[in-house]
């Protein structure tokens, strides 16, 4: 019995040895295919644009948030982002897929803020409480908390303070810090 186990040992571990070979010849065929952007290269790509006449903006917080007011004060047509945070800093049109490969087949596609406002209807601040609960860069995601969820805890308590009330009183949330308050105040202030 004892010879049957560690030949069986011998042989899952020489199986895991090939598995885990493989996963790093995969791991470093991908990692070739990437390519680490530099500060020197941003410089020479604002240099590089410049030369040719192309207005070059230099954003100095969140690219999206300054997009955003470029879309706002009238300069640009849209935010051109795979980032939908353009949208809770307030941008008024934002184009999705427009660099997507021609492989893809995926067609440009036009995001309306006040659209998408009136079809969901709330208005901006709960919008930017909706996001924030469905999870950001700026909190911890809260447990049980998808996207269905934050739009109906949204309908049902209007603001960001009455939802994390209702989820402190719930016995699976007593224990979690939901920071999400602290997210809601700092981004609608920026509104």
């Amino acid at each position: 019995m004892e010879l049957l186990l560690i030949g069986t040992i011998g042989m899952a571990s020489s199986a895991m040895s090939r598995c885990c070979f493989s996963c790093v010849v995969q791991i470093n065929k991908y990692k070739k295919r990437l390519t680490k952007v530099t500060k020197e290269h941003n410089a020479e790509a604002r240099e590089l644009l410049r030369l040719m006449g192309v207005p070059v903006v230099e954003s100095p917080g969140e690219a999206e948030a300054q997009c955003s007011e470029l879309v706002k004060g009238g300069v640009v047509y849209a935010s051109a982002t795979e980032d939908m945070d353009a949208l809770t800093f307030g941008t008024p049109r934002l184009l999705r897929h427009l660099t997507s490969p021609a492989t893809k087949k995926e067609p440009v596609l036009e995001i309306t803020l006040t659209e998408v406002l009136k079809g969901m209807e709330l208005d901006m601040e709960q919008f930017i409480d909706l996001c924030i609960l469905c999870g950001c860069d700026y909190t911890v995601n809260i447990r049980g908390v998808g996207a269905i969820t934050a739009l109906k805890l949204i309908k049902d308590h209007k603001n960001m303070a009455a939802v994390v009330e209702h989820l402190k009183k719930d016995d699976k949330h007593k224990s979690e810090h939901i920071n999400a308050m602290e997210a809601s105040e700092l981004c609608v202030a920026g509104a």
